[in-house]
């Protein structure tokens, strides 16, 4: 945690917290979406198209 939480009230201390793991969130949701695209496109560039597999299964 950072400095500035240590010294700072509680509340803002508290929505501080909540922003990082909102943003956290974020980045995680965003990265598993590429990971789907990324998994989408190497089955059309395999296939010529997306199927139905494809598209339920992360790309390792």
């Amino acid at each position: 945690m950072s400095e500035y939480l240590v010294h700072t009230h509680s509340a803002r201390q508290a929505s501080a917290l909540r922003r990082e793991e909102l943003i956290r969130q974020a980045e995680e949701y965003r990265l598993a979406r590429l990971v789907r695209r990324a998994g989408r496109r190497a089955a059309r560039n395999r296939e010529g198209r997306v199927t139905a597999p494809a598209r339920y299964v992360p790309a390792a």
